[in-house]
């Protein structure tokens, strides 16, 4: 049965739709696009599962994509369903979206290419987050946490011994054979594919009533009635409204200024070739740069200096990392800083100018895809585009290979659209203030209600030094990693490594031993708060209601899960995370709600002009923070303030007994 069909006689099932796509790719602005795509529903009462798979792009002959030949199967028909049809489907997804909604299995994927739509007609997409109900995925992660993947054709092998082995081995085969890339199965012949194509779209529908089923066992009943904890419900529809928000934070992206980024590495460019010609080696490689400094003999024509390494590998060769690079540039090592500048302009350009200026879409947006369940602790990770880890101004300064150019925030700013403003809002200090509350620390808790410099004390006590000492700032950062590192409990080694990697100061292990052990006596109670849940772990594991999981439990009922062969001694640091990435989730779902109310979520065009102004709201979260783009007038300001009165007042309902604030301000202020 083709859209059309299903269209004309108005189908309408009895079950929600489950919907999956084969794709060229998995970024929209990478130029991934709907290949296949299938659906799955139950038609009537008593009826059993219809499933169906439609080609619009799929296979290499005669499409036109970069990477077909036109020799490939050249004489088969081509499968894919014409234009009318995809507008057909669109149509009746519209149709029963609005009756009976959709069910997918990673929906923010399959949303991001339903609204992209077909690369040979563009602009002829469907938006369907309006219509989404369940994301099986997000379930699994919920209900069944001693699950080693939530990828759904595992899932669907624990549960019901389903093999897909030999799809996917015929797809590798033949996509080797054909010498196309890897994983792009929308390149796979339809005669080869379309006997699988449906199953993605059955296994979420099948998948999608066992967890309904599974809702009325107990395990996942471990979710408590009380106030302020949520029900098993409100925890599944929570995950998917975080979802949905992800996805139009996406879809609405960063702005960026890719024209000065790429006229920024040209300037680059032309460094290279001057630190490169300075250097008394060539080329300009690590394996040239080692035998240079701590090699002998001759190599490509040059002699080694024959200096002694600062640092040997396991298998007793040379080191030279950043930190190795410091520690000569401040000894006054021969062309070390030339190369510090070199490898400082090598990295700047591939991360930040030329790489974010090659990833930025054609609406001159960068977009990070988030892993929604991408860690333990409930914090977010990205791909594609690593946007949480702007570098702050301050870092890039001191090297001159960076000087004058331009900042990844400064590039940020400059891609703001006129008339619009983006602000930042940021806890202050979130960390060390929850962590503070939960250990009890009598010392950190007082310094925090009178509003002093934890960093600050830690040095002055650690160090004896004060704000007037000519080495008072790098003490104090000192005292900074110390604070950060010591509160989880970590050892000496460990927080040697951060220290050297965080400041650059190499101190001798006894030194940092003498710090933690000082420390420590400060701050007695966090190394009882981390042996006390680690008991508490650990007791959980062995409880026989609990399938060998033991778990911390955040304020609102979540549970952070640790598994039989994890380690607990992070059981600490495991309460402070998923707690603060609990009430980031719960201030970023309350601002952005209102935001979608106030400013809508369409994209905006200036009135005179017709300029494409892009979609505003929120348009980016790192952490314990996010990123808003609003109106440049009282309005936008305004918004931004009821963003941190949100943030403060959650904060204090979250965590009572320490005062906690947010940061507002400008972007780049």
């Amino acid at each position: 049965m083709r859209p059309s069909e299903l269209l004309a006689q108005k189908v309408i099932p009895i079950s929600p739709v489950a919907l999956d796509t084969e794709t060229s790719g998995l970024f929209v602005d990478d130029g991934a696009r709907a290949a296949v795509v299938s659906i799955a529903y139950i038609p009537a009462e008593g009826e059993d599962m219809v499933a169906l798979a439609w080609p619009f792009d799929q296979g290499v002959q005669m499409t036109g994509k970069p990477e077909d030949t036109g020799q490939l199967d050249l004489w088969t028909e081509n499968p894919n369903l014409p234009k009318e049809e995809w507008l057909a489907l669109v149509e009746w997804l519209k149709l029963v979206g609005e009756r009976v909604g959709f069910v997918f299995h990673h929906a923010k994927f399959d949303l991001h290419i339903m609204a992209a739509g077909v690369r040979q007609w563009p602009g002829l997409g469907v938006d369907l987050s309006h219509w989404t109900k369940w994301d099986t995925q997000n379930v699994c992660h919920l209900i069944w946490p001693k699950a080693k993947t939530t990828s759904l054709k595992p899932t669907a092998a624990r549960l019901w011994g389903v093999d897909e082995t030999n799809e996917s081995e015929m797809v590798k085969e033949y996509l080797r054979k054909a010498k196309l890339p890897a994983g792009r199965w929308d390149l796979v012949p339809w005669e080869l594919i379309g006997p699988y194509a449906a199953q993605d779209a059955k296994l979420t529908l099948r998948l999608y009533y066992r967890q309904l089923e599974e809702m009325d066992s107990d395990f996942p009943q471990w979710f408590k009635q009380e106030k302020g904890h949520l029900s098993l419900q409100e925890a599944i529809q929570r995950r998917l409204d975080t979802s949905l928000m992800l996805f139009r934070i996406e879809r609405r992206g960063l702005p960026f200024d890719s024209i000065t980024a790429l006229a920024s590495a040209e300037v680059l460019a032309d460094r290279q070739v001057k630190f490169e010609s300075d250097l008394p080696f060539s080329p300009a490689t690590l394996p040239m740069a080692k035998h240079y400094w701590f090699g002998s003999g001759l190599k490509n024509g040059v002699s080694g200096l024959g200096l002694n390494p600062y640092s040997l590998t396991t298998s007793g060769q040379a080191q030279l990392n950043a930190q190795i690079v410091d520690k000569m540039v401040a000894d006054k090592v021969p062309h070390a800083d030339t190369w510090r500048n070199l490898q400082k302009l090598i990295t700047a350009d591939s991360r930040w100018y030329t790489g974010w200026a090659s990833k930025v879409g054609a609406d001159g947006r960068l977009r990070a895809s988030v892993r929604q369940n991408g860690t333990v602790s409930a914090r977010f990770s990205v791909e594609r585009v690593q946007l949480q880890a702007i570098p702050h101004d301050y870092k890039l300064t001191g090297y001159e290979a960076l000087d004058g150019v331009m900042t990844p925030r400064q590039l940020i700013g400059r891609g703001v659209p006129e008339g619009y403003q983006l602000w930042e809002l940021d806890l202050a200090q979130a960390e060390l203030r929850v962590a503070a509350l939960y250990a009890g620390c009598t010392r950190m808790l007082k310094l925090i209600h009178e509003d002093q410099d934890l960093h600050g004390d830690a040095a002055t006590q650690l160090f004896g030094v004060t704000i007037d000492s000519p080495d008072w700032g790098e003490m104090r950062n000192v005292a900074k990693r110390a604070n950060f590192s010591l509160i989880f409990g970590v050892g000496a080694e460990k927080l040697q490594e951060d220290i050297e990697t965080q400041t650059g100061i190499a101190m001798p292990l006894g030194e940092v031993q003498r710090i933690v052990r000082e420390w420590n006596g400060l701050y007695p109670e966090y190394q009882q708060a981390v042996r006390q849940h680690m008991r508490l772990v650990e007791d959980r594991m062995n409880s026989r209601n609990n399938a060998g999981l033991g778990y911390i439990e955040t304020t609102n009922g979540e549970r952070r899960w640790f598994q039989p062969d994890e380690e607990t001694h992070k059981a600490f640091n495991q309460r402070v995370q998923p707690n603060l990435a609990q009430f980031g989730l719960d201030w970023w779902l309350m601002v952005e709600q209102i935001l979608v109310d106030e400013l809508g979520d369409d994209e905006i065009f200036d009135e005179y002009s017709l300029e494409n102004i892009g979609r505003i709201g929120m348009v980016m979260t790192i952490h314990d923070s996010m990123v808003l783009l609003l109106p440049d007038d009282e309005s936008g300001e305004s918004l931004a303030e009821m963003a941190k009165e949100i943030g403060v007042g959650l904060w204090s309902e979250r965590f009572p007994g320490v005062p906690g604030d947010v940061d507002v301000k400008p972007w780049g202020s």
